[in-house]
């Protein structure tokens, strides 16, 4: 009887305490376990979430760098994608440059245990991503020699009378003789603007500006034939950094002819009143415009005190843009470009010359390109392509700069781009076949060790109109190897 009322008891008080427990575990450990629950979510959603916003930055740098130096493009590219995800898009700042495009993110991942008691709290978030592309070091070539534009002596002028009239300059204020014989105003125009010669001048200073605006940039500017050499050298492989102070952006070549002269170029671009095409360009109007100085002259060509010649002005020389320098440069008569003496200037400056400057720790990835700016086929000695002479002379220049690249252990990348410019004076039924031959003269030229590599890479773009010039050639060449760098 004893031994069943202890039972009795025993069982009441495990009920009461197991009573007590269940209480305890359901307002103790059950929050814990709770807590723990959303701790581990909120600690799974954080690392998801910050992998996704380190992810879609990456892409968005690395897609927005494609447009630079356009920087408002590239600006727009960023935002435009950003703004397909909106956690991103309130929190996330977008810096552009020249060089760069940078995305920070600096939000807050939501806790969801403190909404249960009506709080909103977050663990701080941020994600970071900066894209760069590999540095150019460029040279470009204008060419210069005769076959820009029509002899002095012709009679037939280029293009159309209504496109291509005599220059205001030429018409009314600088009337030339030959012999006693006045020479024809329009022709005179040519030997600085005509379709041939414009077109070349203008894709020359595009693809100078496209490539210059980014600082890490090391770009030079060569006219061939020269004034008194084979090659006037307007702007050395040089970055901006390098570029001394108070100097302009590119010098101006002293090209003094019989007839014609630089002088007269720029001053028949200042003072042109029909023709807008005459007149120097202006900036890109997508690129930053480098505006002026309140101190600058206004007048790049002035007449002489006996107003029976006209000079360059000294004082505009500190002033003086690169496009302006290409714009002026006028037609060599009976002289021409010489490809073997071009190719020299090319291993010289871009792989004989180290640059050193702020890249952003790519200083030695730095990519060589050239862009040949002519007016016909590759020449040397006197004769044109493809004479035997010719091709024996380019061969041994290529050559060198194969042998450049082997002892650089393939470290070296170097790209030739020759734009070629069908000019209205070449009437030779064969041309085009000329033009085949140097296309496949190039193709093997290219190859190191029998072998095509992206080491050494040697293109040949044709244009046959101003048209296909700026439509089909112009967008491509520059763009040429633009690899983005991400850092974090």
């Amino acid at each position: 009887m004893k031994a069943a009322l202890l039972r009795r008891i025993f069982y009441r008080r495990l009920r009461a305490e197991g009573g007590t427990t269940v209480l305890m575990a359901a307002t103790v450990v059950l929050p814990i376990i709770f807590f723990l629950f959303s701790v581990s979510l909120d600690a799974t959603r954080y690392m998801a979430e910050n992998q996704q916003s380190q992810k879609v930055l990456d892409e968005i740098a690395a897609y927005a760098y494609r447009f630079l130096p356009f920087e408002s493009q590239a600006r727009n590219a960023a935002q435009s994608y950003l703004a397909r995800y909106s956690r991103l898009a309130e929190n996330t700042t977008v810096t552009v440059d020249s060089d760069t495009v940078s995305l920070l993110y600096q939000g807050l991942s939501p806790l969801s245990f403190p909404r249960f008691f009506g709080f909103e709290a977050g663990i701080p978030i941020s994600a970071y991503s900066k894209a760069r592309g590999t540095p150019f070091d460029a040279l470009i070539v204008l060419d210069s020699g005769s076959s820009v534009g029509p002899a002095l002596s012709s009679s037939a002028a280029w293009g159309d009378l209504s496109a291509w009239p005599p220059a205001t300059f030429f018409a009314n204020e600088f009337v030339l003789s030959d012999a006693g014989i006045p020479i024809d105003p329009r022709v005179l125009t040519q030997q600085c603007f005509n379709p041939t010669f414009s077109a070349l001048k203008l894709g020359a200073a595009r693809v100078f500006e496209y490539l210059a605006h980014s600082r890490s940039n090391a770009v030079g500017i060569m006219v061939a034939p020269g004034s008194s050499s084979a090659i006037d050298v307007l702007r050395p492989v040089v970055s901006p950094r390098q570029w001394p102070l108070g100097a302009g952006e590119a010098s101006l070549s002293p090209y003094v002819g019989l007839h014609n002269r630089n002088a007269l170029c720029a001053a028949a671009a200042e003072r042109e009143q029909v023709a807008d095409g005459y007149r120097f360009p202006n900036a890109n109007p997508q690129l930053e415009d480098e505006g002026g100085s309140p101190n600058q002259p206004v007048d790049l060509a002035l007449p002489s005190i006996e107003q029976a010649s006209w000079e360059l002005n000294p004082e505009m020389l500190p002033y003086v843009r690169a496009r302006q320098a290409l714009w002026s440069q006028a037609r060599r008569e009976n002289s021409m470009m010489d490809s073997s003496e071009v190719l020299q200037a090319v291993r010289a400056s871009l792989i004989g010359a180290h640059f050193e400057g702020d890249r952003g720790g790519l200083s030695n990835e730095a990519f060589k390109s050239a862009y040949v700016f002519s007016a016909d086929v590759p020449q040397a000695l006197g004769a044109r392509f493809p004479d035997a002479a010719v091709v024996a002379a380019l061969a041994a220049q290529f050559e060198a700069i194969r042998s450049d690249i082997v002892e650089s252990q393939r470290d070296l990348f170097l790209k030739i781009d020759y734009v070629l410019f069908r000019h209205p004076g070449v009437e030779e039924a064969d041309f085009e076949s000329r033009v085949q031959q140097l296309a496949e003269f190039f193709e093997e030229q290219q190859k190191i060790e029998g072998q095509y590599t992206e080491n050494f890479q040697i293109s040949l773009a044709y244009a046959d109109s101003p048209e296909s010039f700026t439509r089909k050639v112009l967008p491509t060449i520059a763009l040429s190897r633009r690899t983005a760098v991400l850092s974090r």
